[in-house]
């Protein structure tokens, strides 16, 4: 799913430091390796 949003812009409206924009830059890459779970 792609976003119109920076990263950095994220981080932002996010109010959280700076600094987790590595770990949002990490969490991205990685989501292409996970599959949903199915919860019934």
């Amino acid at each position: 799913m792609e976003s119109n949003c920076s990263k950095k812009d994220i981080v932002a409206e996010s109010q959280i430091p700076m600094s987790y924009l590595t770990e949002l830059t990490k969490g991205i890459k990685l989501a292409n390796y996970v599959e949903p779970k199915n919860i019934i």
